[in-house]
């Protein structure tokens, strides 16, 4: 009964647990989950199972992020505010007419 009541507590307080969702390297110079979709809280691993160097860009939404994701390397960033962050890797990417073309991705913060 405890537990019960623990639970419809938990629910009617609007108490969530934070999530952490996971982005990887590929071989093939992108990134395994182009688009990735979490809650205001949750965070983001980059990961780089890659023989290959990668890097973790921000080039659009309210963020800066420059990082190295050398093989073997992962990075976690925990997103509290709503919005699309974009995000590439600079040695596999290029910015053509103001948009990403190659190894790009998103974070949608709902």
């Amino acid at each position: 009964m405890a537990g019960l009541a623990s639970v419809l507590l938990v629910s009617m307080t609007g108490t969530s647990f934070a999530k952490t969702y996971r982005v990887k390297a590929r071989p093939n110079d992108t990134w395994k989950k182009v688009h990735t979709y979490i809650g205001k809280g949750d965070s983001v691993v980059w990961k780089n199972p890659d023989s290959e160097q990668h890097d973790l860009s921000a080039y659009s939404g309210k963020w800066k992020i420059s990082r190295q994701l050398p093989p073997g390397a992962k990075f976690k960033k925990k997103f509290r505010k709503k919005g699309t962050y974009g995000y590439r890797c600079v040695i596999h990417s290029g910015i053509v007419g103001g948009k990403c073309q190659g190894m790009c991705g998103f974070v949608h913060v709902l």
